[in-house]
């Protein structure tokens, strides 16, 4: 081999080289890319909110003003936590209640399916099954529902579900 050659066959693998590092860095790129589209999909969210309810039909009332801290995990799992206050005629209640659901992705990572998997009383929850049962039956063990989470504005949040409450929240 002259030199002439050498220095082709030597330019022939720097460019082979070059086109193999740029391939490789391409691919780390659209992997890391790829990566952060997926755990910003995954990523915790959380809900605060105050929701005032109070209705009145034939001779029966209901009033409750419940706050709800809930946390959607990424992987599916969720927590709820709901005290509060609920008038049933003229029965005031203490509810304090833990939730935990799981839940999965319809629709655009937007719509949900919820299934709550377990409710804990605390010590001063009060309510009776039957006033939960005909008012707050969202909240049931093994209860399904769907809901939808919109974001509204930096830090707010609009849940809205079939069966519940509709809730402006802050959180992230």
């Amino acid at each position: 081999m002259n030199v002439l050659q050498q220095k082709l066959a030597g330019n022939k693998m720097k460019i082979k080289t070059s086109i193999l590092a740029l391939i490789i860095a391409a691919f780390i790129f659209f992997l890391v890319f790829f990566f952060m589209i997926d755990s910003s999909r995954n990523a915790d969210k959380s809900c605060l909110s105050t929701v005032k309810y109070k209705t009145e039909y034939e001779h029966n009332s209901l009033d409750y003003t419940i706050y709800y801290r809930i946390l959607f995990r990424g992987n599916g799992i969720g927590y709820a936590d709901m005290r509060g206050v609920v008038k049933d005629n003229e029965n005031e209640y203490v509810i304090a209640r833990n939730l935990i659901f799981n839940y999965s992705d319809q629709k655009s990572n937007t719509h949900f399916e919820a299934k709550i998997e377990g409710v804990v009383k605390t010590g001063q929850d009060n309510v009776p099954d039957s006033v939960v049962e005909k008012y707050l039956s969202y909240i049931m063990p093994d209860k399904k529902s769907y809901f939808r989470l919109d974001q509204i504005a930096q830090g707010r949040f609009l849940l809205s579900a079939s069966q519940g409450p509709f809730l402006v929240c802050s959180g992230g």
